[in-house]
């Protein structure tokens, strides 16, 4: 009886250490998402049946680190990092890897600089609606995602 009863309180208390440490890591990870700041994010689409389109947002690093961008995920086609420059008079799209926001920065994503790319768009960007965007993001401690609505607008 002893040992049935001491089988089932340390039954308990493992389950209640697998729960604590359970809920401190979902609050460590909301706490890290909630980093950076995220503000009019969305997507410009041309025409109903487009293939790409480009995505546009503000990034605020509201932390005491540099943040990292490492990449953004899509359901309806693959995404790039892209930044466009303009050399004798062309214009050209550069892949990037990342975009780092140094502590307290701004990052402005806007038409003519850098941008998410969607390409194979493989269904119709319906204006007006919104799509969920997976960003992954590294600071000094560990990468982490952050869910975001763009709006789909046309251009």
């Amino acid at each position: 009886m002893i040992k049935s009863n001491l089988k089932a309180v340390s039954f308990i208390f493992i389950f209640i250490l697998i729960i604590e440490n359970s809920v401190a890591t979902s609050k460590k990870a909301f706490a890290q998402s909630e980093q950076i700041k995220i503000t009019n994010p969305f997507i410009n689409v041309i025409g109903k049946n487009a293939k790409s389109a480009a995505g546009y947002m503000v990034l605020e690093n509201l932390s005491g680190q540099k943040i990292t961008l490492l990449e953004a995920v899509s359901d309806f086609g693959s995404t790039m990092l892209h930044t466009s420059e303009e050399k004798d008079g062309v214009v050209s799209m550069i892949h990037l890897d990342q975009i780092d926001i140094d502590k307290g920065d701004k990052v402005n994503f806007i038409p003519g600089g850098l941008h998410i790319m969607f390409v194979g768009i493989d269904r119709d960007l319906r204006v007006d609606s919104t799509k969920d965007i997976l960003l992954k993001f590294r600071n000094s401690e560990k990468t982490f995602t952050k869910t975001v609505s763009f709006a789909v607008k046309a251009k």
